[in-house]
């Protein structure tokens, strides 16, 4: 189910039950975020989450916010990517990107990048993850040129 950030439909950002996309992901990220409260999670996150590239540019067409962040776990190549909500991990949108897997991961990573990300984060992805990249996924990265967000813009 689908609402605004703010409980109603078709206003702000669209967010999803976490649960219900974890379940329609058969995942289950543990149980230190079954107990607290779930995550908000954008209609953009559950479409990089269920590794859907055409959702992720659908989204993003229609105003999604590449530079938002997202604060719950991420399926990991050995489970779960996450410490817990305790405090809430911190993640821009390219990295959630960079956790969907083989030619998923290049095309939603590029679809965010095409959204004009900032060139802070995009630094500090490129960098930090490197290990996560699928190889036209490392191409992409290096020769990725922008646009990027303007640092007169908003600021994360």
């Amino acid at each position: 189910a689908a609402a605004g950030a703010d409980g109603s439909e078709g206003q702000g950002e669209l967010e999803v039950e976490a649960g219900e996309l974890w379940q329609r992901m058969r995942w289950e990220p543990g149980p230190q975020w079954r107990v607290s409260t779930l995550p908000r999670t954008s209609l953009l996150v559950a479409a990089i989450l269920l590794e859907w590239p055409e959702g992720v540019e659908l989204c993003i067409r229609h105003g999604a916010d590449v530079n938002a962040l997202y604060d719950g776990p991420l399926p990991g190549r050995g489970g779960c990517e996450s410490g817990g909500p305790n405090p809430p991990p911190q993640r821009p949108i390219l990295r959630v990107a960079l956790s969907a897997r083989s030619c998923h991961q290049s095309l939603i990573c590029r679809h965010v990048l095409d959204g004009g990300v900032s060139l802070k984060v995009f630094q500090r992805v490129k960098k930090k993850f490197q290990e996560e990249m699928e190889v036209d996924t490392k191409d992409l990265f290096n020769r990725w040129l922008g646009p990027f967000q303007q640092t007169s813009e908003r600021q994360r």
